[in-house]
């Protein structure tokens, strides 16, 4: 469950990042990292994503790079969204919403996603970097 909690606390840094609130419970919060445990147990690939992220972002605390920090996170996600997990992550979050706070995310998302593929990721990257240090309790568990 550690790789679990690992990749929904990134997926909620990354929308704090980009300024994307969103009011969850902890019990929803559990619920999502019970649904990624089970994907990941059935999905090897996305293990082995998340193992290389690790080492990555290990290398780049060691030289504290956080710049390096960001590139590692930003290729998990990449590679989060094309197993099919980030999407996951989304819904089972969204589920607990109404209508209009799900149009706002999904247009809140789509925008930020448009920023980021126009600026080619240093943009977004350089938001994440600026934070990385302030996430304190995530960078344990990734570190552990």
């Amino acid at each position: 469950m550690k790789y679990a909690r690992i990749v929904v606390n990134l997926v909620f840094l990354v929308l704090d990042v980009m300024n994307i609130k969103i009011p969850v419970s902890s019990h929803v919060k559990s619920g999502a990292i019970q649904e990624v445990g089970k994907f990941l147990w059935m999905h090897p690939v996305a293990r082995m994503a998340i193992k290389t992220f690790i080492v990555a972002f290990k290398n780049a605390w060691r030289k504290h790079n956080p710049c390096e920090m960001a590139t590692s996170i930003l290729k998990l996600i990449k590679d989060l969204q094309a197993a099919g997990l980030l999407w996951m992550i989304f819904e089972s979050v969204l589920s607990g919403m109404n209508k209009l706070q799900w149009l706002k995310f999904i247009a809140q998302v789509s925008a930020n996603l448009t920023v980021m593929l126009y600026t080619g990721g240093w943009a977004f990257g350089a938001q994440i970097a600026g934070v990385l240090f302030s996430a304190q309790s995530l960078i344990d568990l990734i570190l552990s």
